[in-house]
């Protein structure tokens, strides 16, 4: 009888050891945890942008030494933008054009000869034509710097007692631009900036033969922009 015991009781236990080793080759190993792949900067976009400015509007008679006529304008500005980049390893190169409608505009009174004469200039657009160049201190995140060519049209107005002066006519103006800006890889597709420059639009004549007199304006701004970019 003892004998019988034993036996049964040797091969429960070979048949549970069995079973464990089939339970063991079923296990499965925890899943990994997902991981978003790194945003590749390499591609051309195309994008949306507005912002604010603000320009110094500075009008000269030609051939009067110290004269002019000095305002400071401030508005809007809202445009859209085409460009590529190229990334290397953690470093991005590319280049952008862009072109935005503005509202800045700056108006300058002055008492004279018992009246008043009144200086009004507005920037209608500005593009620019631009090469960047920045880092990637994560893969997600683009520091850049840029510069490049700049261009737009003003339009200034001499006034005395509110009878405008003949002559002054609406100006294409070209100048240089330099900035730096951040742009933030929300998806692999969609991107968002946010972008400071600093430009001069030159100083161009802004009179035509019929004034009584000559003129230049130079132009200088700061703006400050936000936008979005589309990749593909």
């Amino acid at each position: 009888m003892k004998t019988v015991l034993i036996a049964v009781a040797s091969a429960a236990v070979m048949t549970s050891g069995v079973a464990a080793a089939d339970f063991g080759v079923m296990t499965q190993p925890a899943p990994m945890a997902y991981a978003a792949p790194a945003a590749d900067w390499t591609g051309f976009y195309a994008g949306a942008f507005g912002g604010i400015g603000g320009a110094d509007f500075n009008l000269v008679p030609v051939g009067i030494p110290g004269a002019g006529l000095l305002t400071t304008g401030r508005g809007g500005l809202a445009g859209v933008a085409v460009g590529a980049d190229y990334q290397l390893d953690s470093f991005v190169v590319g280049a952008v054009a862009d072109i935005a409608l503005t509202n800045v505009e700056g108006t300058a009174t002055i008492a004279a000869g018992g009246g008043s004469v009144t200086y009004n200039s507005r920037l209608d657009y500005l593009g620019t034509l631009r090469a960047r160049a920045g880092f990637l201190p994560t893969d997600s995140l683009l520091i850049y710097a840029h510069g490049g060519f700049a261009y737009g049209r003003s339009t200034p107005t001499l006034s005395a007692n509110g009878v405008n002066a003949p002559g002054f006519v609406a100006t294409n103006r070209t100048g240089w631009t330099i900035g730096a800006g951040a742009e933030f890889a929300v998806t692999e597709n969609v991107s968002v900036l946010t972008e400071y420059a600093y430009t001069d639009l030159g100083n161009p004549t802004v009179t035509d033969a019929s004034a009584p007199g000559q003129a230049t304006e130079s132009l200088k701004m700061h703006t400050l922009k936000a936008g979005v970019n589309f990749r593909f």
